[in-house]
């Protein structure tokens, strides 16, 4: 079993943030990118519930910008179209 990772890189992970847990690992043991990937990996796999709740957070994440990027298209929308109607 692999040793822990780093509190702040655990949170980074329960967050759905991989990459910044990687950076964090990266830091803090101070090694490259592929043994910190691998490291971060490797304790994912062998704590599959904090596996699938990295999975659920980052497409909570996803669902987050995708409604943003819709509020957003939407106002733009409205925008256009009361510019149009004042022409």
């Amino acid at each position: 079993m692999s040793e822990s990772l780093p509190p702040a890189a655990l949170q980074a992970l329960q967050q759905g943030r991989m990459i910044e847990a990687i950076k964090i690992v990266r830091t803090e043991r101070n090694v490259g990118l592929k043994q910190a990937k691998e490291q971060v990996e490797q304790y994912m796999q062998q704590h599959p519930d904090l596996l699938r709740q990295s999975r659920v957070a980052q497409t909570q994440q996803q669902g987050k910008v995708q409604r943003v990027i819709w509020v957003l298209g939407l106002l733009f929308l409205v925008g256009f179209l009361l510019w149009q109607s004042q022409g």
